[in-house]
């Protein structure tokens, strides 16, 4: 019986916990399409993948640079069917034309470009200055990985900097196979001699094709700190980091219920 009562113990504490979160969730949407968004402080969990070590090395090097590569799968986004995308050094990824803008705008943008896009953290970034900055990306059977490892902003490298201090920033975005579902998460995030790192002169969210439409997480604000993670939903879908979170619950009150009735006998 001790065991049962110490589990039920660990699963008042564990719901109580994910009440607390969702007093302060940071939610969104939806946006004309139906997007929506949440975060950590909500139900999205951080579970970061690393490809540095295993992914492909994009070949990014300089500043205001893009690559073109397939996706693996075919990826719906704002209703449109996509097997390639545009990877920036920028901090974005793209269906579209504009694959270097360095200068972030709000979402919407009204006909600003880029369009069509994905912002997990669209600033001025740069690969100059024999940084160890790398972009990678992986293709698994049902996701499709971009990070960028190790990056820099332009105005917070050595060249800038009297100490030498540059900052940061290491991130990434995954893509959903089937579910067309979308995450950003954020592993470290850390100024250099300026202040950059929590997105205060970043655009994070996502936008349609003609930039009439999009769902905004922030716009030059301190939003973004390590460990971060932001779902993005089209309408109509459960993402799988929803059925992966909820099934250890589930299996939990499982065990405890088969366990009482095991005690009952």
């Amino acid at each position: 019986m001790r065991k049962i009562q110490g589990g039920i113990i660990a699963i008042v504490v564990l719901v109580s916990l994910l009440a607390m979160n969702s007093v302060t969730a940071k939610t969104g949407g939806s946006d004309v399409y139906g997007y929506t968004y949440k975060d950590s402080e909500s139900d999205v969990p951080f579970e970061w993948i690393e490809i540095s070590w295993i992914g492909t090395d994009t070949g990014l090097t300089g500043d205001d640079k893009s690559v073109d590569v397939s996706i693996g799968f075919n990826f719906m986004f704002y209703g449109n069917i996509y097997s390639t995308i545009s990877i920036s050094s920028n901090g974005y990824l793209t269906f579209g034309t504009d694959t270097t803008d360095f200068s972030n705008t709000p979402i919407p943008g009204n006909g600003n470009d880029p369009d069509d896009a994905i912002y997990p953290f669209w600033d001025d970034l740069d690969l100059n200055n024999g940084t160890t900055g790398k972009v990678y990306y992986r293709r698994t059977y049902d996701k499709f990985i971009v990070e960028w490892y190790d990056i820099p902003h332009i105005n917070d490298d050595p060249d800038d900097c009297p100490g030498g201090e540059r900052s940061h920033f290491t991130f990434q975005v995954i893509l959903y196979k089937g579910s067309n579902a979308i995450k950003f998460q954020y592993l470290r995030m850390e100024n250099g001699c300026k202040a950059y790192a929590d997105g205060s002169s970043a655009t994070v969210g996502i936008e349609n094709s003609d930039g009439t439409d999009g769902l905004q997480y922030s716009y030059n604000t301190s939003s973004i700190y390590d460990r971060l993670a932001i779902g993005f939903v089209p309408p109509g879908v459960t993402p799988p980091w929803e059925e992966t979170f909820r099934l250890p619950m589930e299996k939990i009150w499982e065990i405890i219920k088969r366990n009482q009735e095991k005690k009952e006998e």
